[in-house]
Formats: C-alpha cells, sequence, structure tokens
C-alpha cells in the first residue's frame, strides 16, 4: 500500500524513477518491526539492532543480543557488538569461552592474553602469568627476580655431627665411675672414654667379639660381663678373661674395690686376689629383697637372712641363696657401693646408708597397687615373721597420706611424713638417688618429669624439670642395664647420654638439644678466631671424630646476636662477649650492655641482631613483646624499651636491611611490622598487612627480607610477593634463608623452594637415621656457606648448598 501511494503521488507530479525497491539499501528501519523491517530493506539485506539495514554476510561489528544477529562466522560478544571468532581483544567475558584465539578470561571481567605478564586480579596463582604471583592485595606480582635465584641446588659435602656412636640403640650399655670415666657398649664393641678439660675424651675402641649383659668402669677400663663370665678391656690394650665356675654366678661393683663375681660360694673381686672377709663390715648400703637384706661395702656384697639376727651377715654366695631362705636376685639386678637395684621400672629398690645412722631400704610399690608408694624400712631390725603379700623380706609399710603410716613404728623410720606421693596414678619411679641430705625421686609420665628432692629431716619439694634439653621432654633410660658403680647414666632414645652424681645434677655427654646459634670466638690468649663452635643455652661443643659433638659447658644464654661471632644476651639480662680459654671452656670476657628490665621481666621468647645506623652500630634485643635497643655510644647505660609493636605478643625474630637508615621487620605469631629509626629517640612500626596464618619467621638474606608461614607460604616484605605456596602437608617450623635459596625444616625433611615456587625435598642421603623423628622441634642454622641441620634431641649435620651464587 505505501509504495503505491507513492507511485501515485509521483504520477501526478509528473516525474520517473529508477529506484528499485527490490534492491537492498541501507534504508532506516525498525529493527523491533519483524518481517515488516526485513521486506523494508530489500533481497539480501536485513534490518540490524542499529536501526538501519545491511547486506546479510557482510561480517561488521554489528550491535548483537545474541550470535544469530551477526553475520558470517562473527560471534556476538559480552559489549553487544559482534566479533570476528579468532580475534583476540581484551572482550568482556564470564568465562575463557567467552575469549578468542586463546586468551583467558580474567577476574576483571575481559580478555587477556595469558602470554602477556600483567598485575590481573587474582585469588589464585593460577590467574596468573608464570612467574607472576597472585599477592596477598588479590593482584599479581612480578615474581621474577624473587624466583630467578631459587633454582636447583645439591646437598654436597654432607657430614654427620652427632651422635657418631650412640644413636638410637635400645641394647646398648652405658656405665661411668665416681672420676666420670665412661664406657659404652654396642653390639660387640665397647668404647671407653677417659675425660679430659674442657669436654675431651681419650676414646680407647674394643671389640669385645659379642654382645654383653653388663657394663662396669674404672679408671683404668670396662670390664664387660656376658654369658662366660667378666672381661676386663683395660686402657692400655691389654684385655683379660675371668671366667667363674660353672654353676649359678652374679656380677656386680663396690665403690673401693671395683667389680666382684659371685660364685661357688666366693666372692672374688675381678683382676686381684682378694676375697670377701668374714669380718662383720661397716655397711655403706643395703637392700631388703624377699627374706634377706643384702648389705654392701669396700669388701664385697653381704647376706643377712631373715630370723637369724643374732648370726649376724655374712659374705653373699650363690650357695647360700640356694641353700639358706633367700631368694636368687632378679636378673636386672645392679649392685655398686651406691645402690641395688632390681627389677624394671616399676620395681626399683635403692639401699642407702642413710644420715640417720642405720641402713635403710627405699622402694616404689610396683605391682602392690595402682598407685607407687615410698617404703623406708629399718633393715637392721627385721621381724622374724613376713607379713602378707611382702616382696621386700619384711611387712609393706606403706605412707599413702601425707602425715599417716600404715609402717609399725618399731621397724620403720619416717623419712617423708609430710611428703605426698611423689608419682602420679599412671606414671612410673623412674629413678631414685641418695644425696647428702635427701632423697631425689624421678617420676616419667605422659607429662615429662618430675623430680622430687626428698630431705630426711622430713621437708620435701617438688619441683617439674622443664628445659630445651630432651632429657626434659623424652623418656630415658636408667642404668640398670649396666652395673654402674656410682654415676648416675642415664639415656634417651635417640642417642643423648647424660652423666652425673644425681638426678637433678645428670649432664649431658653429647649435644641433647637443637642449638641455638653457631659462632666463632676469639681465642682468650692470642685474639684469633677460634674454630666454629655450636651453642645452646647452657653448653658448647667440641667435635670429637668418633663421638661427634661433646658438650662443655657454657654462661647460661637466652639469645646469640645475628650479625656478631661473640655476642650473647644472658640470663642476667645483660650482653657479654663470649671468648674461648685454652682449656676449650666458653666463657665470659666482658659486658658491653645490659638491658633496662628486672631480671623478673626477662621472658621469652627472645632475639638479638646487630644492625647499623650511618655509620653507627645499634643493638637490638627483643624480649617478651618489647624491643629494646640503643646505638654503641649508648652501651654503657642500660638499653632502653624501643617498641612493644603488639602488646601481649611475644616478638619471634629480627631482620634488618642494608642501608644507610636503620630498618627492617620483626614477626609475631600472628603478624609481622615494618620497624624504622632515624636516630634513638626516632623509633616506629607500621602493620604489613599480611594475610591471616601463623607466621614462623622474618629473615633478610641477599638484601631481601621475606616472611615465612606455618603452612610454607613464603611473602617478600614489604611488597608481598607470594614466593612459596602453601603445602597442606608441609608444617614448617624454622627457615633458613642462604645463597639466595630458601629453606624450610618440617617433620618430614629438609625442604627447599624451587623456581616455581614450590617445596621439595632435599635429599640428605647417609643423615637419615641422625635426624630420625625429632625434626619437629629442630632447628636450621647457616655458618661459613654451610646449613647446619638439628633435630630436637641433638642430632646434628651439616651441607653445603651448591651452586652457591
Amino acid at each position: 500500500m505505501k509504495r503505491l501511494a507513492c507511485c501515485v503521488l509521483l504520477s501526478v507530479a509528473g516525474c520517473t524513477s529508477s529506484i528499485d525497491f527490490a534492491q537492498g539499501r541501507p534504508y532506516s528501519c525498525a529493527p523491533d518491526a519483524g518481517d515488516d523491517a526485513t521486506a523494508t530493506c530489500g533481497a539480501g539485506w536485513r534490518c540490524g539492532l542499529e536501526g538501519s539495514c545491511h547486506a546479510i554476510g557482510d561480517e561488521q561489528p554489528w550491535l548483537c543480543r545474541a550470535t544469530p544477529d551477526c553475520e558470517g562466522a562473527w560471534r556476538c560478544g559480552l559489549e553487544g557488538r559482534c566479533h570476528a571468532r579468532g580475534d583476540a581483544q581484551p572482550w568482556q567475558c564470564n568465562e575463557s569461552a567467552d575469549c578468542e584465539a586463546g586468551w583467558v578470561c580474567g577476574l576483571e571481567g575481559t580478555c587477556h592474553d595469558p602470554t602477556v605478564l600483567a598485575d590481573y586480579l587474582c585469588t589464585s596463582d593460577q590467574h596468573c602469568v608464570t612467574p607472576w604471583r597472585c599477592g596477598f592485595s588479590g593482584r599479581c606480582l612480578d615474581a621474577t627476580a624473587e624466583l630467578s635465584t631459587l633454582g636447583d641446588t645439591a646437598a654436597s659435602e654432607l657430614t654427620v655431627l652427632g651422635p657418631r656412636f650412640f644413636t638410637g640403640q635400645p641394647e646398648a650399655l652405658v656405665g661411668a665411675d665416681l672420676q666420670g670415666n665412661v664406657a659404652l657398649s654396642i653390639g660387640t664393641e665397647v668404647r671407653y672414654l677417659r675425660p679430659l678439660d674442657a669436654g675431651l675424651f681419650v676414646v680407647t675402641v674394643f671389640d669385645a667379639g659379642s654382645p654383653g649383659q653388663g657394663l662396669m668402669v674404672d679408671p683404668d677400663g670396662a670390664y664387660l660381663v656376658d654369658e662366660g663370665g667378666v672381661r676386663s678391656y683395660r686402657e692400655s690394650g691389654m684385655k683379660s678373661d675371668y671366667h667363674p665356675d660353672a654353676g649359678g654366678w652374679f656380677a656386680g661393683a663396690t665403690r673401693d674395690m671395683g667389680p666382684f663375681v659371685v660364685h661357688s660360694d666366693v666372692l672374688d673381686f675381678v683382676g686381684s686376689s682378694t676375697q670377701a672377709s668374714t669380718q662383720g663390715p661397716s655397711w655403706t648400703t643395703a637392700a631388703a629383697v624377699s627374706n634377706c637384706v643384702y648389705f654392701v661395702n669396700s669388701q664385697g656384697v653381704w647376706v643377712q637372712q631373715r630370723g637369724r639376727l643374732n648370726v649376724g651377715p655374712s659374705p653373699l654366695s650363690t650357695q647360700g641363696m640356694v641353700n639358706g631362705s633367700c631368694a636368687r636376685l632378679p636378673d636386672a639386678t645392679s649392685i655398686s657401693g651406691e645402690l641395688v637395684r632390681t627389677g624394671g621400672r616399676n620395681r626399683v629398690v635403692l639401699a642407702f646408708s642413710a644420715h640417720v645412722g642405720r641402713p635403710m631400704a627405699v622402694a616404689d610399690g610396683g605391682e602392690h597397687g595402682d598407685r607407687n608408694f615410698l617404703t623406708a624400712i629399718d633393715v637392721s631390725a627385721l621381724s622374724a615373721d613376713a607379713g602378707p603379700g611382702d616382696p621386700f623380706g619384711t611387712d609393706v609399710c606403706t605412707l599413702p597420706i601425707p602425715g599417716r603410716s600404715q609402717c609399725p613404728p618399731a621397724r620403720v623410720i619416717e623419712l617423708l611424713p609430710r611428703c605426698p606421693v611423689p608419682c602420679d596414678v599412671g606414671d612410673a619411679l623412674t629413678d631414685l638417688r641418695p644425696q647428702d641430705q635427701a632423697l631425689e625421686v624421678e617420676c616419667t609420665g605422659a607429662l615429662g618429669q618430675t623430680t622430687w628432692s626428698m630431705r630426711y629431716d622430713g621437708e620435701c619439694a617438688a619441683q617439674a624439670l622443664f628445659g630445651r634439653s630432651s632429657r626434659f621432654r623424652e623418656v630415658r633410660t636408667p642404668g640398670e642395664d649396666s652395673l654402674f658403680a656410682s654415676h648416675l647414666v642415664q639415656r634417651g632414645p635417640h642417642g643423648q647420654l647424660w652423666v652425673g652424681e644425681g638426678v637433678t645434677r645428670a649432664q649431658p655427654l653429647v649435644l641433647d638439644e637443637p642449638a641455638s646459634a653457631v659462632l666463632r670466638p676469639r681465642q682468650l690468649t692470642d685474639g684469633g678466631l677460634a674454630a666454629p663452635r655450636v651453642v645452646g643455652s647452657t653448653h658448647s661443643t667440641r667435635l670429637d671424630a668418633q663421638l661427634g659433638l661433646l658438650t662443655v659447658p657454657a654462661p647460661e644464654s637466652v639469645a646469640f646476636v645475628q650479625g656478631s661471632e661473640d655476642l650473647a644476651v644472658l640470663r642476667s639480662g645483660t650482653i657479654s662477649v663470649l671468648g674461648t680459654a685454652d682449656n676449650g671452656s666458653l666463657t665470659v670476657t666482658r659486658r658491653v650492655a645490659a638491658l633496662d628490665l628486672s631480671p623478673e621481666a626477662l621472658v621469652p621468647p627472645f632475639a638479638a641482631t646487630l644492625a647499623q645506623r650511618a655509620a653507627a652500630r645499634v643493638l637490638l634485643v627483643s624480649v617478651g613483646d618489647g624491643v629494646y635497643g640503643a646505638e654503641e655510644t649508648s652501651w654503657g647505660r642500660k638499653l632502653p624499651l624501643r617498641l612493644v609493636p603488639q602488646p601481649g605478643f611475644g616478638v619471634l625474630s629480627l631482620a634488618v636491611l642494608p642501608g644507610p637508615s636503620l630498618d627492617g621487620y620483626l614477626s609475631t605469631r600472628a603478624s609481622v611490622f615494618a620497624f624504622s629509626s632515624a636516630s634513638d629517640l626516632e623509633w616506629k612500626t607500621t602493620p604489613v598487612p599480611l594475610p591471616a596464618g601463623q607466621v614462623v619467621e622474618v629473615w633478610a638474606e641477599g638484601g631481601r627480607a621475606r616472611a615465612g608461614f606455618a603452612d610454607g607460604r613464603v611473602f617478600t616484605l614489604p611488597s608481598g610477593v607470594p614466593v612459596a605456596s602453601a603445602s597442606p602437608s608441609l608444617e614448617v617450623v624454622d627457615y633458613l634463608g642462604v645463597c639466595g635459596q630458601i629453606f624450610g625444616l618440617s617433620r618430614a625433611g629438609v625442604m627447599r623452594v624451587n623456581g616455581a615456587g614450590q617445596w621439595v625435598p632435599v635429599p640428605l642421603t647417609g643423615g637419615e637415621v641422625v635426624l630420625g623423628d625429632t625434626l619437629g622441634g629442630g632447628r636450621l642454622l647457616a655458618h661459613d656457606g654451610l646449613v647446619y641441620v638439628f633435630n630436637g634431641s641433638g642430632g646434628a649435620l651439616t651441607f653445603r648448598p651448591s651452586p652457591c651464587q
């Protein structure tokens, strides 16, 4: 109708036209008019969303609602325009399928080239172009410089520092004498250790040919007991065998006369012709077992049978034990001039000459009842009649309630009238030890060790044993496997040894804790540098070629100053210079500074570092939640408190960056702070907005500062570039940056970060048995280009990370 009207008008006007309305043209059209719009455009054309006709198949960026609105192979983009397939542009997108030519859809909602590095929005590394990493700010950050040094590395020059000989051997025997001579027997090998000054030993090694059952020590050598007799191993290298006659026999040792063998009614002392005297002995120790009391003096072992008190004691013999009413001592018996032990952990009998003037026997209840108790028996007045269930040759006397005794007064001296039961329910009475004025009792249970010091005058005091030494947190094996003469010997499950005169005074023979630092203090005599020393809170070490890291007493320290070879923060709150004397001991040579706090305020955690501000050295020490510091010109005065970054949260680590001003980072368990100081009067901290998590450590190495988390995440500071990703199975307990590499210590072993930012294990072939299963309490340190690896019980090795750039 419209075309007809137009023709009428042209006719009236007398005009002619050559327009062919069937031919398509870019006529104006109404895109929503449906078929009429298409008809308006002419053949081969259609109405576009722009309101204009365009040729069908003409591939142009027409407006579109969907791909059918586009021509040819083009498709409709989210922008509402058609674009060519394969045309890589930053199109709007909801997913990568909306992008062309392999481009990917970013979190910004636009497509980008997966080969182009840029700070795209991200929630994980998969949104970034490698090697860029997703930062905690939610944008991809350039990690190229950070990861460039983290290529493959090898652990060369692996050296085991200790323990070298005594490594987790449960069948080992150990012993020591009053002079501190020590013997160890593992398998068929016996080692005799004669102490010199400063933790050094002369070590003599013997091949016994067969395993032993008991071990004794005197100043000249070791005695090994086996099924055939007693073999003597002298330091001079001479060996002699002592074979008792056929039949029952047992061996032990006395304080003055040394090892003995009881056999065929004879008490013989090994290595001499001396036999037991029949004269009345002056008792030094005694024990009541079964129906007999056993006394020990310098002349041997004597027995007093129950019911024959008018006869008096007689020399102990196997025949007398068989014919008389005395039961044979249990196989695990150890007799010495200090004590008699029988049985296992819950069946200990200790005999001693108490200061009350008569022999006493003290024992725990063992199998009798579900709670340990002590008995105090006057063995000089045993009754002839045994009570029911009597395991010790007299009525069992117990003191389960303070102030109440179940023991007949005529036969019992109450040593501990007001002391509570020493061991909790379920705990074992691990060891007992008489001292000059008290009896030490050690209990072992799930919560660790507790030592009781019980005075003979009735006073008692219990103290929990705490400390970094693994002696305070591991179940120890007392020396009942060894027939030792005097010194207390205990061994741990990971090769530790403790020797001393008492439970509380036993000292480690070899390193038994992770070290705090590796120092190179100066020699006191010539001022030159000494060999590197592994140091802990109370000990330094000497490296013995056969035994490993032997302990040497050192001043009690709470921290060692990073950036210094000889500065330590002592328990007194002073910062002092340490030096090495001629005998190898580590000692304080000079006090350089002190902290402005009371001894009561010296609470962990601790950290210390020596920094530089312009031309002045600055000492920084963190104690608890505060940081103390001052320039060297002010060290003569007490170091004042400068920073408390997060009250109530202890400062775990300090990291200082090189530069003209004092700048660095510190960490608490939950946060990281940047700190700076332009002078001693200007100090400030600023929180670093890292993601949530448990911070293990901050450190600086090669001009870079980093923060490491327990789950393995590592970030640069302050930019927050993620250098290492979290690992679900990884729990990092310590970090170390050395030679551009990042190492972490976890329960699974020593790990490192590779060039892809992933954690990979460091093979330490040959060191597995040393590190064992206590890496969760270990430590990583570096010195002279070597990495030192310590486990929680003192096992140690070194390796060199190579190549070192």
